[in-house]
Parts: C-alpha cells; sequence; structure tokens
C-alpha cells in the first residue's frame, strides 16, 4: 500500500515508485495494480525460498526509498485500516481501467493486499504430489498469514477481512450458473456453480475472554454473547449476526455497504424457534454500513424451557441452521 507520509491514509502514487524504479539494477520490478495507491513488487525467479525472501526485503526496502523522496510510506497489510476502498483511483493502466468499467464497484471494493508465492515444478506428476503435501498445512497458512481485521474504519470482527472481500456475489443468483473469472490477463473457462436460494449461516468469530469462535447471538440485556456463562433468558431480546438470508427490500447496492434509511429488509422472513418455542421476529434484514451481514432481533417467550443444551434454528425457505445454546429459566 502506498500512503500518505503525514496522514498515512491511502494515496496515489504509484507513478513515482514506478518511475523511480525504471533503469535500476534490482532484484525484480516495481509494477502497478489495480489502484494507483498500490504498487506491485515482482521478484525475478529465484532457487530457494531463502532467496526469494532477500530478494523481496530488497525490493521493498527500494520501494520504501523511492516512496520517502516523493513524501510518501510504503505497508504492507491485508486491507488498509481506515481509507475507503471504493474512493480510490484506479491506477492509469488501460487494463484496469477496462477491467473496472466490466466488473464495475465490485473491482473498485479490491483495495486488498497479498503475497503470492509461484513455485515452479518440472512436471505435472512432481506437481500433485507437491500439492498433496501442501494442503493439509493451508489453512495453517492462511491463520497466520490473517492481518486484515480492519476495513474502510469498521473492526469487522474477522481476522481476515481481506478474504471476505475476494469472495463476494451479487444478491439474486440462484440455480446453476456459469461462474467464469476474469482479470486483465484473461478469462477463463466458465466453471457450472448451484447457488442456493436461502443459506442462513450464523457468524462463529465472536470473543468473550479467553473464549473465540463464539456464536454471534448477542443478549440485549447485556450485549455480550450468549454463552454458557451468559445463558438465555425468557423475555431477553436477541441479535443475532448472519449471512445467506438472500435478497432485501430495497435491494442492497452490491459489494457497498447495506442503506441505513431506508433499512433492507429481507424478503422472506425466516422462523426462528428455540426448543419447542417460536421466537418472535422484531427484525430481519441487512446490517446497515454492512456488506452480506445480516441481523435477525427475536424476542424469547415467558415459557421457553432451562436446558443445558437447546436447538436454536433459523429457517429460511427449505433451508435452516441450528446450534446449540443454554436456556436458563429461573
Amino acid at each position: 500500500m502506498i500512503l500518505d507520509g503525514e496522514t498515512l491514509a491511502l494515496t496515489p502514487g504509484v507513478e513515482p515508485l514506478v518511475s523511480w524504479a525504471e533503469g535500476r539494477e534490482l532484484p525484480g520490478v516495481l509494477k502497478m495494480e489495480l489502484l494507483a495507491s498500490m504498487v506491485e513488487l515482482a521478484t525475478d525467479v529465484r532457487a530457494s525460498a531463502a532467496e526469494a525472501l532477500e530478494a523481496v526485503v530488497a525490493l521493498r526496502a527500494c520501494a520504501a526509498e523511492a516512496a520517502r523522496e516523493s513524501g510518501l510510506v510504503i505497508a504492507a497489510a491485508g486491507t488498509h485500516a481506515f481509507s475507503l476502498p471504493t474512493a480510490q483511483q484506479i491506477a492509469p493502466d488501460p487494463r484496469y481501467l477496462e477491467f473496472v468499467q466490466y466488473a464495475g464497484v465490485s473491482a473498485r471494493r479490491q483495495a486488498v493486499c497479498g503475497l503470492h508465492v509461484h513455485v515452479g515444478m518440472p512436471g505435472p506428476d512432481e506437481c500433485m504430489v507437491a500439492l498433496e503435501g501442501v494442503l493439509a498445512w493451508l489453512p495453517v497458512v492462511l491463520a497466520l498469514s490473517a492481518n486484515s481485521p480492519f476495513l474502510a474504519g469498521d473492526e469487522t470482527g474477522l481476522c481476515s477481512s481481506r478474504a471476505e472481500v475476494l469472495a463476494q456475489l451479487p444478491p439474486g443468483l440462484t440455480g446453476d450458473v456459469p461462474l467464469v473469472v476474469r482479470n486483465p490477463g484473461g478469462v477463463s473457462n466458465p466453471f457450472t456453480a448451484h447457488i442456493q436460494t436461502f443459506a442462513p449461516a450464523i457468524f462463529r468469530t465472536g470473543q468473550a475472554g479467553d473464549q473465540t469462535g463464539l456464536a454471534t447471538v448477542i443478549r440485549q440485556k447485556n450485549n455480550d454473547f450468549a454463552d454458557f456463562t451468559n445463558p438465555i433468558h425468557p423475555d431477553d431480546v436477541l441479535a443475532i449476526y448472519l449471512t445467506g438470508l438472500s435478497q432485501t427490500s430495497p435491494a442492497a447496492p452490491f459489494g457497498d455497504g447495506a442503506p441505513s434509511d431506508p433499512l433492507a429488509i429481507t424478503a422472506t422472513t425466516p422462523t426462528v424457534t428455540l426448543g419447542n418455542s417460536n421466537l418472535s421476529v422484531i427484525f430481519s434484514g441487512l446490517v446497515p454500513g454492512e456488506v452480506a451481514v445480516y441481523v435477525i432481533n427475536v424476542f424469547v417467550p415467558h415459557g421457553v424451557a432451562s436446558a443445558s443444551q437447546t436447538p436454536l434454528t433459523i429457517k429460511q425457505g427449505d433451508f435452516s441452521t441450528t446450534l446449540q445454546v443454554r436456556v436458563v429459566n429461573p
């Protein structure tokens, strides 16, 4: 990322950095990326991981030097903490300008950075053997590299909001649809993907003390996660944060935050049950300012039964999701 030297906000400074690098003997190149506030550092082919790391470090030092000469700063992270992605200028490259014209706001939201490692293999058989050996470790690598909890000034509750930005589907798509990947380098062959009309799924990104991975079910009474030490009670109002509730009225702009006036309400109201009790749905819709984050507010009736493991089920159409919660009825 290219930052203003004083405010540390994203700033369009890629052109002077690329110009600075031209004609210099470097272990790679500095080139434009999609946004003018980013610079891509690409090393030459190296014989080992240690040599590649050495080249990356050297290139970053060169980029930092070039930035200082222009009153800029270089930073590396999955996303910028507070700059708005959609407010960034597109790099003055015909490929990127054409790509943004095609992809629209979904492309303009891609203010994300990453480290790509390309590994050359002697042949397809060796490639498959190496791939099988690496697959089991990919979740560990992802966990260790997650470094983007903030996006556009918001604390997202995710360790890697970058991954969510890169994995958004337009609302309204259902059934079997062709999936085609387009980037400035070309177009992939189509792949048929099946998209369910509804796919409710509760986020499990909550943290309380040393507990992590908590379901995002919040008791309004104390504004804390409902868990074993903070059980659900009769007459509680719960806020359940989830995704997959499909279309809303009014429809939210694709790739942009949900509106706050008017609120985006789900076109199909989900049903929520706690054990054998139906919960009254007070509100079901998108969280204002968030992308594809829904909230369901429900009221817990007085007659709900106590249990250490009670199924909380959300159903929309023919699809549902269930988690176990503790209920205490004094």
